[in-house]
């Protein structure tokens, strides 16, 4: 949120706290964007949707800029400090972002891709990396 906005100085939000403030979401078919207005509807709220970007780093700037709060993953907020925002952890409803990584069976993966698939937790492209 802005480092100037009343509710940056709470060392922790609930997301009723929220209600009053506009929104910055991400680009439409991003997948946080029903994640967080469901979470809100669960606070008792529908957000005021003030804009949206695709770009994260301009969604950063226009928090700056004070047009409203923006919810993000917390390693992505933690990997891009801006001195005019303020980063608040937000309690409950926990927001949960599933990921899934799709790829076909018997198919030509690079040695990255293995690595990867095998970093992931993959058993069999473990299996498959492991007797190379």
């Amino acid at each position: 949120m802005p480092r100037s906005a009343p509710l940056a100085r709470a060392e922790r939000l609930s997301f009723e706290a929220l209600q009053h403030q506009p929104f910055v979401l991400y680009g439409p078919g991003f997948a946080l964007n029903p994640l967080i207005t469901g979470a809100c509807r669960e606070a008792g709220f529908t957000p005021h949707v003030a804009a949206h970007s695709s770009q994260v780093d301009f969604i950063i700037e226009l928090v700056a800029a004070q047009l409203g709060v923006a919810l993000m993953p917390r390693m992505i907020a933690q990997q891009r400090p801006q001195p005019l925002t303020r980063r608040v952890p937000v309690d409950g409803p926990e927001i949960f972002w599933h990921m899934a990584l799709i790829w076909r069976r018997g198919a030509y993966l690079s040695h990255a891709a293995q690595a990867w698939l095998a970093l992931a937790g993959d058993p069999e492209v473990r299996a498959t990396s492991e007797r190379r």
